[in-house]
């Protein structure tokens, strides 16, 4: 499909697109309001115009049988006439050019509107996936969070236990020393015995 040139909503918009789902729901939403004004103001604009119009060419069209009446009634009514249908005809015409860019534009708008559509739900999916990996990471953090608590209290607990086994391996050495020494004394009186 071509592209046509930006329309005023196209204009309207801002250049940066909403950050969440919500922002482009709602600007879609405006978009639309927007639209569905221009076209009744269009058409409200588009019936003045031909009511306007009408009531010149009717006008215009007495005076012109008045004076045709004056000096030659059945002559210049059948020129007026040819000459204001002519133009009837170009306003109906251009009446209808009107309709089809109303059809047109319309349209495009629709296309627009499925587009974004498209692109809301794809962006609305995209951010639930990244919720849920969110929630995944945070379920996964915890477990480690958790899981290097029960290691720390382990070591803890290993560092504790080591201490006391050293503490308890220099008593006996200590013990072990003493009762080297006592022995030693005992051998030692038993030989001078």
């Amino acid at each position: 499909m071509a592209k046509s040139a930006p329309s005023d909503v196209e204009k309207d918009r801002s250049p940066e697109m909403p950050q969440s789902g919500v922002s482009v729901r709602a600007e879609i939403d405006r978009v639309l309001k927007q639209v569905e004004t221009f076209e009744a103001q269009f058409k409200l604009s588009l019936e003045q115009s031909l009511a306007t119009v009408a009531a010149a060419v009717e006008d215009q069209m007495k005076e012109a049988v008045t004076a045709a009446e004056q000096l030659a009634r059945k002559q210049t009514v059948t020129e007026v006439r040819a000459q204001y249908s002519k133009e009837l005809e170009v306003a109906l015409a251009e009446r209808a050019l009107m309709e089809r860019r109303l059809q047109t534009a319309t349209k495009h708008l629709d296309e627009q509107k499925q587009i974004s559509n498209a692109k809301l739900v794809e962006a609305e999916q995209s951010l639930a996936r990244m919720e849920a990996e969110f929630q995944q990471s945070q379920v996964q953090r915890a477990a480690l969070q958790d899981s290097l608590r029960r290691t720390n209290e382990k070591l803890s607990g290993t560092e504790e236990t080591l201490n006391k086994l050293q503490t308890e391996a220099r008593m006996a050495a200590t013990q072990n020393e003493s009762f080297g020494y006592r022995l030693q004394q005992s051998e030692a009186k038993r030989a001078e015995a």
